[in-house]
């Protein structure tokens, strides 16, 4: 019987520690009467805002109205410096209208404003912006703009997820990453300003913002996660900076109000389905050449290739592509990427050696009716691998001549000028006129500065 009473007394006791150990440590009323609540800090001289008891539940809104968290509290005598907003510490106040964080304040944690107001200030010294710091389905009644203050260099994933009175973000220079699902389903976002300290922007970090009407993203970013962009329906622009390598699955897929695109030749992979479903998409470009050429990407071999994507991107639903560059560097095509592309009849290669293909990759290319253009050092090489060997074989024009001549002259020039002035009406050149090759600075169109450009090659040969 003893040691059934000390076993109560025992599991009493664990209780009332654990419960000691996970309430908040102090509470301290401010000058305006409003009691805030404190853990200590493993340093001893510094504390978080924390809620009130146990849990963030253990009472029904603890803070309401306006409140202002002060830099440094007194305690029995000492002071403590208030450094950071802890876990979940603002969690559930539903009557809560604005908080005002002092400098000293230099990170949020997870979870600390869900499902609450937004804030009237907010800390110059904030370095981290946590999970869920504002919540899934904030209501944000005192503002619908924020600006992140300098010296934050993080934004957690979900920091802002559902806030849906969110209009417009500015992010500081400092921040390096913004996290996954960071402004997913803030619908009433519009514009965002990414800075060029940014180097990644996570899976679904503006997730059906469906709001959003354009995106420039900085050169210092290297990769855009998957989904990133995932059902930004209005998303009708996006800059993609010259140093991403990385695009990945599903990145812009849904966005079906984007027209155009531009794409770095920086990029060496593109995930599958990575533009999918964006029917409005009219045009792709990768500089140097504009809707005929594509950068080394690594093709992957599921059955969503990146490169059907493009056909599709390129296709406008209406028109069918007929003409494709590969540029040089690329080694594979995976499976089915030139799925449905039946009018195809120009394919140029600029590989020196034939790229292998997957399953299905040319399948739809009626290669009868496709003339297919290799290095002239290669031609032996693709006339005896499957399945360009099946496909009548020409050599890569030299740049500039633009009428097959196999030489550079003021014929050439004088072709670009009668195409430039007659584009879009049926023999306005003689001879195999070639818009790929009289695109000779590679701009994306033949303009009157190609034929400056043939002539200068010209007299400069001479």
């Amino acid at each position: 019987m003893k040691h059934y009473y000390l076993s109560i007394f025992l599991a009493i006791l664990l209780s009332m520690a654990c419960t000691m150990t996970s309430a908040h440590d102090i509470a301290v009323a401010n000058s305006d009467g409003k009691t805030i609540y404190y853990n200590y800090n493993s340093d001893g001289s510094s504390v978080s805002v924390t809620y009130q008891g146990t849990d963030y539940s253990s009472y029904s809104n603890e803070y309401t109205g306006t409140v202002v968290i002060p830099e440094t509290v007194t305690y029995s005598g000492k002071t403590y410096s208030v450094t950071s907003i802890g876990y979940e510490a603002f969690k559930g106040c539903s009557d809560l209208t604005s908080v005002t964080i002092p400098n000293s304040v230099t990170s949020i944690g997870y979870e600390a404003f869900y499902g609450t107001a937004w804030y009237d200030n907010q800390p110059k010294g904030l370095v981290y912006v946590g999970d869920f710091a504002y919540g899934y389905k904030g209501t944000m009644p005192a503002n619908t703009s924020i600006t992140l203050k300098e010296g934050t260099v993080g934004i957690a994933p979900s920091a802002f997820v559902g806030c849906s009175n969110l209009t417009s973000v500015t992010i500081p220079n400092s921040v390096t990453s913004i996290g996954s699902y960071a402004f997913g389903f803030c619908i009433g976002l519009t514009s965002v300003t990414i800075p060029s300290s940014v180097t990644s922007i996570g899976e679904n970090a503006f997730d059906d913002c469906s709001g959003l009407t354009s995106v420039t993203i900085p050169n210092s970013v290297t990769s855009i996660g998957n989904e990133a962009f995932w059902n930004c329906s209005s998303l009708t622009s996006v800059t993609i900076g010259n140093s991403v390598t990385y695009i990945g699955s599903d990145a812009f897929s849904g966005c079906w109000g984007l027209t155009s695109v531009t794409i770095p030749n920086s990029v060496t992979y593109i995930g599958s389905d990575a533009f999918d479903g964006c029917s409005g998409l009219q045009k792709v470009i990768v500089p140097n050449f504009d809707i005929k050429n594509w950068c080394s990407i690594k093709f992957d071999d599921s059955s969503a290739n990146p490169l059907y994507y493009a056909h599709h991107l390129y296709s406008d639903e209406n028109t069918e592509i007929t003409k494709l560059v590969i540029p040089d560097g690329v080694t594979s095509i995976g499976s089915g990427a030139f799925y449905d592309c039946t009018s195809m009849t120009k394919l140029k290669i600029r590989a020196t050696v034939p790229p292998t293909c997957g399953t299905q990759a040319l399948d739809d290319i009626n290669k009868l009716e496709c003339t297919l253009y290799v290095p002239m050092e290669s031609i032996d090489d693709y006339k005896a691998m499957d399945p360009w060997k099946n496909f009548s074989i020409e050599k890569i024009r030299m740049d500039g001549d633009s009428n097959g001549d196999d030489t550079v002259t003021m014929a050439d020039a004088n072709a670009i000028v009668n195409y430039f002035l007659a584009k879009g009406t049926d023999g306005f050149v003689e001879g195999d006129f070639d818009e790929e090759t009289a695109d000779v600075n590679e701009d994306g169109s033949v303009t009157m500065a190609d034929a400056n450009q043939v002539v200068n090659m010209f007299l400069g040969g001479k």
